[in-house]
């Protein structure tokens, strides 16, 4: 009998155990604004940052003015000669539209009222709070481990089959592959990349974050201000 009651003991420990390791789930707070178009965006809260849920897709300024449109339909594009804000889009717009850097630039603002285009520190920020530690969180290139999947749509929707990257969206941040414009005047993989442009710049190059289909990890980067690429605005 007191080998029994030991072991019921022992069980009963390593249960209890078990039930306090146990991480509680996510739960993901939604809400909804309007961009400059008057068009309705989800947005998620992710630790203490409201973030849209979805990529900008909107062509006018806070002040109501137009945004120059750019065609990538034939090879006469002049995309990466662009002086001014531009905007392009690819897929019909399924996955927002892609900008260059002098939208960023532009005093009218692009962001909705309320909003702002995210610093490279607000990305930082949401990076260590889904799990990133701060040195890699600092680090230029691939850093992490698995926080794009943390990202990524859930079951990786819109993104090739049978890649590493493999989305859970656990905190509803729902990235999808937008892809970037090259200084070629070219898609970038439009179905297998997800890049986005931060406010912050270095040496006359913006700072951009990037996901990968082959990647489960999160590069961080300065790059050319002539590419065009995604907005994801953070609340101010």
């Amino acid at each position: 009998m007191k080998k029994i009651t030991s072991c019921l003991i022992i069980c009963s420990l390593f249960i209890l155990g078990c039930n306090k390791d146990k991480k509680e789930p996510i739960e993901i707070v939604y809400g909804t604004d309007v961009d400059n178009n008057g068009s309705v965006f989800t947005t998620v809260k992710i630790g203490e940052q409201w973030w849209m849920a979805e990529n900008l897709a909107s062509n006018r300024f806070q002040n109501g003015d137009s945004l120059n449109y750019v065609s990538l339909a034939n090879s006469t594009s002049n995309w990466n000669t662009q002086m001014q804000g531009a905007y392009t889009f690819h897929n019909d717009s399924l996955f927002g539209y892609l900008y260059n850097f002098k939208t960023i630039e532009d005093a009218r603002n692009i962001s909705p009222k309320g909003w702002k285009v995210p610093s490279d520190e607000d990305w930082k920020i949401l990076e260590q709070y889904i799990g990133m530690n701060p040195e890699a969180a600092n680090a230029f290139g691939w850093r992490g481990v698995k926080e794009a999947n943390l990202l990524t749509a859930k079951y990786s929707k819109g993104w090739p089959e049978f890649s590493p990257l493999y989305g859970s969206d656990t905190y509803g941040f729902d990235a999808k592959p937008g892809g970037c414009i090259t200084l070629l005047n070219t898609m970038n993989s439009g179905a297998n990349t997800a890049f986005w442009w931060t406010s912050s710049t270095e040496n006359n190059e913006g700072y951009y974050r990037y996901i990968d289909y082959q990647q489960t990890r999160i590069l961080r980067s300065t790059t050319s201000k002539l590419y065009g690429m995604s907005i994801r605005c953070i609340k101010e």
